[in-house]
């Protein structure tokens, strides 16, 4: 057989690593945390901000973003990184 399911994939990785399937599930769900922080989180800010300006009660006025990467490129330009 020549495809594995991913189950088996995994388990043959965690064997080959020498790790238990109690650390090599810890360490997997580590790096999707860490995939989440990286590269979604970011969209998910850019989503409320782009829903929320021009907002009753929004400190954002309407037009102050034309899209995503407007958004997202505007906070790293004024705000910084880390407000991502």
């Amino acid at each position: 057989r020549l495809m594995a399911t991913k189950s088996e994939a995994s388990r043959d990785l965690g064997r080959r690593l020498r790790v238990s399937n109690a650390v090599f599930n810890l360490l997997l769900g580590t790096l999707a945390g860490a995939i989440n922080v990286m590269f979604v989180q970011p969209l998910w800010v850019a989503n409320s901000r782009l829903k929320l300006q021009g907002a009753t009660g929004s400190s954002i006025p309407a037009g102050t973003y034309s899209g995503v990467v407007d958004v997202i490129m505007k906070i790293f330009r004024e705000e910084g990184f880390d407000k991502l």
